[in-house]
């Protein structure tokens, strides 16, 4: 198994160890809320995909005294179906833990788990406003509003890039990142130059290509998705386009087939690993970086029994965790002061 394969099995394990509830007495389980039709169903498939394969690798190695079974409801990337699926699952499959993504997705069934108290886990919506949906509701990716503010200083001052154009989908997710650049764009002293909307089923996105032209951008960020992703920059290739912000935590995922399609004179800018360069940055600036011979400090706290996070923590460090603080969940006060290690 991969070292992310193990990661993601030992997360999963992790969460669930202490989630069996009498109605499924016989196993460990959890739902799944994902688009497995639609715009979006590529990337459900390729979620739900890598759900199944990190419970197979669960069973298959025996990390848990019972079987781990996820159950699948589509929400076929739109709010309402993703209500009646959010629905069936916690209250006929009473499911304790529920794994989603989209930004529009997980607003309209976050209020559900907070009401029947159970734990919603968002992997790929990444508006600004899913960290406040409340205390059961839980990202996993960072949301797009801390990817822009990293990505625009790095386009202005390590680029010396000035005009940018943005393409988004109309939904919670292409307006923050339209916001986003409308905010921290003028204070790089960038000029937003474009802002077109394209409908989430638009097949047809020769109009956008050449508005985006007509403003001769330096840069386009793309917030887009689902299955027309591929036409939408075939054709902003030929529009011109020779630097393409990769403006979505799945891109990575797609990076070498973007870059095939759009040939080596365009340059793919990778807003995660620019995001990771800026953090480096600021630690630097901030005299918070590690001499390069210093031993690391770590510090190990837990919300459930520390024997099981020692032992699943072994399984992808290699050494197992130690010593663990056992802290309860929604008590302890988990400030910045006590999450300081000790040194």
């Amino acid at each position: 198994m991969s070292l992310r394969g193990r990661m993601t099995a030992a997360l999963f394990a992790a969460a669930v160890a202490a989630f069996a509830t009498p109605a499924w007495a016989q196993n460990y389980h959890i739902g799944a809320l994902l688009p497995n039709s639609g715009p979006m169903t590529q990337f459900g498939q390729l979620f739900g995909n890598g759900a199944d394969l990190a419970a197979d690798h669960i069973n298959a190695d025996k990390m848990l005294s019972k079987p781990f079974v996820i159950d699948h409801e589509d929400s076929q990337g739109q709010p309402q179906p993703a209500v009646t699926g959010m629905n069936k699952l916690v209250r006929v499959n009473e499911e304790p833990v529920v794994l989603t993504a989209q930004s529009g997705v997980s607003k309209a069934v976050a209020p559900i788990g907070e009401r029947e108290h159970v734990v919603t886990i968002n992997g790929g919506g990444v508006a600004p406003d899913l960290a406040k949906l409340g205390p059961y509701f839980f990202n996993v990716i960072p949301l797009v509003n801390y990817e822009v503010r990293a990505l625009v200083p790095y386009l202005a001052k390590e680029k010396k890039f000035k005009r940018i154009a943005i393409v988004y989908v109309e939904d919670p997710l292409g307006e923050a990142c339209l916001n986003e650049l409308k905010e921290n764009a003028p204070k790089n002293g960038m000029e937003l130059v474009g802002a077109f909307s394209v409908p989430s089923t638009s097949r047809q996105f020769a109009p956008i290509a050449a508005k985006v032209r007509e403003v001769k951008p330096d840069v386009v960020f793309v917030a887009y998705y689902g299955q027309t992703m591929v036409a939408l920059v075939k054709q902003l290739r030929d529009a011109g386009v020779d630097a393409l912000v990769l403006g979505c935590t799945h891109y990575p995922m797609l990076a070498p087939l973007l870059g095939r399609i759009m040939g080596p004179s365009v340059r793919l800018i990778d807003s995660a690993r620019e995001t990771a360069r800026e953090l480096a940055r600021v630690i630097g600036a901030a005299g918070l970086e590690a001499p390069p011979d210093a031993s690391p400090v770590q510090r190990w706290i837990a919300t459930d029994d520390a024997a099981r996070f020692a032992r699943v923590g072994s399984l992808f460090m290699g050494n197992a965790p130690a010593p663990v603080e056992v802290v309860e969940l929604g008590t302890a006060e988990m400030s910045a002061e006590r999450l300081e290690p000790n040194r």
